[in-house]
């Protein structure tokens, strides 16, 4: 999430932190607001409610090894 993030501050985005209440170290979302999107941690304990917003899902999990490199 934060090399995703980055690569957005690079390209001129503007990105809002949402820190773990209990570890603020630890990172738990990210807001773009010029496009209208965001990414969270969706790892237990963690939660996922769109609240009837329009969403799409997807697994970091599968591409781990690329995001070692």
């Amino acid at each position: 999430m934060r090399r995703t993030t980055a690569a957005m501050e690079e390209r001129g985005l503007e990105s809002v932190y949402i820190h773990c209440s209990g570890d603020p170290d630890s990172l738990d979302g990210v807001i773009f607001p010029a496009i209208g999107t965001a990414i969270v941690d969706g790892t237990a304990p963690h939660g996922m409610d769109t609240l009837g917003h329009r969403c799409a899902y997807l697994s970091c999990s599968a591409c781990s090894s690329c995001m070692s490199a």
